[in-house]
Formats: structure tokens, C-alpha cells, sequence
């Protein structure tokens, strides 16, 4: 039968699938590596290693926007330092490498690799394989779940059919993955996900990014088994040894100060939090009115138009501004992951891309961030970049502080509250606001000088 390349190197012969090839194995610290033979005098170079489970198939998209905008960046420092860097992806209690860069050449890759990191497709894995593998995961993992929610009607859901109990061991049984050894560690999602503790790092190279305490101090907002998992997560990094030696890090000084009391209370001992303002791309967010922007959604000319930017889960509060501009006879355009649909004077676009979102920023009367808590808020200051007035409320502290003096905060938490300050700020001109301090390659380089902190 013929045999055929893939675009990524795999093969694919008859319309079957290869099994993977084996991972790469984890790496050796350079202080526990050996000697180079006498052939070779070049010595291992030390590793980087950095935590990008955050990437595949979780809905936490400001998490996935710091991971893309810095990873580049922080890869081009190390391997300049002669650093190899490794991605790791974290399960339960083991961690597997997923990706590896080692040469300048590389860097330019990395937005496509993360990309394949993204979508589930680990180094050396074929996509015909990873697709197959997820689809059986997805598959299973849907069984599961209304196994869950049926438990007590176990005839209103099918049985996981026989042919999905046989290959499951044969795709996604695996054998346990090999520790991972680095010289430094950097984990993009503490607490969400579990922070690892490689004995090979030395505390002062262990660097944890923890967004926010949202789980805890909002419950009602998640189910009880991420709330278990985050606090179990959060609890395994505060009995981490040397835990005033390791470096936390957050993006607003409200959930720093937040965390530095929950820690210190669980382990009786001083901690600091290093605070690292997250930034936004001046090439992508910038003003660019779309002058057909209300045709194009079927919006008629008068009315204000308001427009927000976020995944539509309940936290982000999207009812409520729909409430908003039914009584204000104005426009709502909501822009991120979910169901694309039109209800009433509401308008979902779902996920689109960044260039929409600028538009959007930049055609819009007014931008509402209306989120009942935040880690940061990253479309508050990608909305400012873009010229728009931007609403906030006034129970979030974190965009009080990120916003400052250029956006609008309402007088109540309500929906009335809420149309006072959409007439206030349509009213208001549009600025442009000095966003200087937020700039990716400052983000990048503070986390670097906790890296490498000899060559701070």
C-alpha cells in the first residue's frame, strides 16, 4: 500500500493510523549530568522548564494570552544565556516534556509549536494520532460526565459502547513518564493547575504565576470539583519547602496583597509576592474605526453601540449588561468564546479574531467590563489602547486599579448602576491614555531577572 508525509513529518500509509513515536525523555539537571566524552568537551547546556498545560483545552483565555505573548520571548532570552528550553504539560502528580528548543533557529517556530501544544499534539506525535487520541479522550470523557449527572437514572444515558472500553487502553495508555529535571522552573497557572516542586530547581529559580484567588473568594462561579482542585493545588504549594525562597508572582497589587494574607496564614511565615503588571500588543490593539460596523451587524445609526470582550460564563456578568441597553434602547456586541446568536438588542459574535476585536474596540460608544472579579483584565486595557471609553463596576478592585483614572466606575453594582455610567461615559471624549507600563517585553524581562536573577 502507498505510504504518505504529513506536514508535520508523520506518516500515514493506507488510511491507518501509526502508533507514536516514543516522547523524549526528561531532561538532566546540569548538575547531575555527566561528564562529556573525551570526543566531545562541550558540556550540557542547563534547562528551562516551562509549564504550558494552560494551553491545551481549558477555557482560561487571559492565561493562554500571557503564556502566547511571553513564551517567545522568554525562549529567545534563554537560549541566548545557552539555556535549552523545555514545555512541560502537568497531570495529576507527574509532568511529561511536550515540546523542546535548543537553538536560535527555533524561536521562530514557536508560535506554530504552540499552536500544536494547543491542540493537543505532543513532540514526536503524529497528527493523525493526537486527533484520533483526542477524539477517543473527548469521547470518553463525555460518558463520563453523564454518568455523572445521571448517576441516580442510569438508563436515561448510554453505556460506554465496547469498542470505546477496548481502544481507550491502546491510545491513551501510556507508560509513566520519567521525573522532569530542570535549572529553572516557571508555571503559568498556579493553583488552577497543579504547581510543581522539581527537587533539581533551587528555590530561587522556582517561579509560580497565580492570577488570582477567583475559585475561593467567588464558589458560586465554579463547580465543586475545580474548587476542590484549587484549593488542593494551592495548599500543595504552600507546604512546598523553602516556600519564602520561591518566587510568586501576580499582575494587580489587590490579588497580591490577597494571596500574601491567605499564605502567610496557612504557613505562619513571612511571603512575598512579586507584582508583574501583564501588557498588550501596540501592533494589534490600536484605534481602527470600522465605518461599517453597525451595518455589518444589522445595528441602525443613533443608538449607542456597547461592546465586551469575554468568554460567557456567569462571572463575567453578560445578562446584565443585556439588561442594560434594553432599558438604554442601545446595542450590546459580546466578542468571545460561546455560542454565536442574536436576542434582542444583544448581539454574540462568539470567538473571533483580534483584528475583529479591535474594530469593535474602536467603533464602539462604549466598552463594559463587567466582570464580577478579575486576575487583571486584560481587555480593559486593550480597549483603552484602542481610544474606546470603557465602563467597570465598582465591587471589582482589580480593574479599578488597572483601569485608573481613564474609565468610567459605576455608582452601584446593578443594572441601574450600570446605565448611569454608559450616558456618563457616551457623554465623555475619547482619550488616549499613556500605556507605557504595560508592555509584554517588560513582563518578559522582570520574569527573566527572577530566572536569572545574577544577571538582574
Amino acid at each position: 500500500m502507498n505510504s504518505s508525509t504529513l506536514s508535520d513529518g508523520s506518516s500515514h500509509r493506507g488510511g491507518g493510523l501509526l502508533r507514536p513515536k516514543p516522547l523524549m525523555k526528561g531532561r538532566m539537571s546540569s548538575a547531575s549530568r555527566l561528564p562529556a566524552t573525551s570526543g566531545n568537551t562541550r558540556p550540557e547546556p542547563p534547562v528551562l522548564a516551562l509549564d504550558l498545560t494552560a494551553l491545551w483545552n481549558r477555557p482560561i483565555q487571559g492565561i493562554q494570552r500571557v503564556i502566547r505573548e511571553v513564551t517567545p520571548l522568554l525562549i529567545r532570552d534563554a537560549i541566548h544565556r545557552g539555556w535549552d528550553v523545555i514545555g512541560v504539560r502537568t497531570k495529576r502528580s507527574h509532568q511529561r516534556m511536550i515540546q523542546h528548543w535548543s537553538s536560535i533557529e527555533a524561536v521562530s517556530h514557536v508560535p506554530k509549536d504552540l499552536n500544536r501544544i494547543a491542540a493537543g499534539i505532543e513532540v514526536h506525535e503524529g497528527v493523525l494520532y493526537a486527533n484520533a487520541r483526542n477524539q477517543i479522550r473527548r469521547r470518553i470523557e463525555a460518558y463520563r460526565e453523564a454518568a455523572r449527572e445521571h448517576h441516580d437514572r442510569v438508563s436515561s444515558f448510554s453505556r460506554m459502547p465496547a469498542w470505546l472500553r477496548q481502544v481507550r487502553s491502546h491510545w491513551l495508555g501510556r507508560k509513566p513518564a520519567e521525573p522532569i529535571t530542570a535549572d529553572a522552573y516557571l508555571t503559568f497557572a498556579a493553583g488552577i493547575l497543579p504547581a510543581m516542586v522539581l527537587p533539581s530547581v533551587p528555590p530561587e529559580r522556582s517561579v509560580y504565576v497565580l492570577h488570582d484567588l477567583i475559585p475561593l473568594q467567588f464558589p458560586a462561579f465554579y463547580p465543586a470539583k475545580m474548587r476542590r482542585g484549587f484549593f488542593n493545588n494551592l495548599g500543595d504549594l504552600a507546604l512546598a519547602p523553602d516556600l519564602h525562597r520561591r518566587r510568586i508572582v501576580t499582575a494587580s497589587q489587590h490579588v497580591a496583597t490577597d494571596i500574601q494574607r491567605l499564605l502567610q496564614g496557612l504557613v505562619r511565615t513571612e511571603i512575598d509576592v512579586d507584582l508583574i503588571s501583564w501588557g498588550y500588543d501596540a501592533e494589534t490593539f490600536y484605534p481602527e474605526p470600522d465605518p461599517s460596523f453597525r451595518q455589518r451587524h444589522g445595528i441602525p445609526d443613533g443608538p449607542p453601540v456597547v461592546v465586551a470582550v469575554s468568554t460567557q460564563d456567569p462571572r463575567k456578568r453578560f445578562a446584565e449588561i443585556a439588561d442594560a441597553v434594553q432599558q438604554l434602547d442601545a446595542y450590546a456586541v459580546f466578542l468571545g468564546k460561546g455560542t454565536a446568536r442574536r436576542e434582542g438588542n444583544a448581539i454574540y459574535l462568539g470567538h473571533v479574531s483580534d483584528a475583529v476585536v479591535r474594530q469593535a474596540y474602536s467603533s464602539s460608544d462604549v466598552v463594559v467590563n463587567w466582570s464580577a472579579a478579575e486576575g487583571f483584565g486584560l481587555p480593559t486595557i486593550e480597549a483603552l489602547a484602542c481610544g474606546s471609553r470603557v465602563v467597570i463596576p465598582p465591587d471589582n478592585p482589580t480593574l479599578k486599579e488597572v483601569g485608573g483614572t481613564y474609565a468610567t466606575v459605576a455608582p452601584e453594582a446593578s443594572v441601574t448602576g450600570l446605565c448611569t455610567a454608559i450616558q456618563r461615559a457616551v457623554s465623555q471624549p475619547r482619550q488616549t491614555p499613556d500605556l507605557s507600563a504595560y508592555c509584554w517585553q517588560q513582563t518578559a524581562q522582570r520574569l527573566s531577572a527572577m530566572l536569572w536573577p545574577e544577571s538582574a
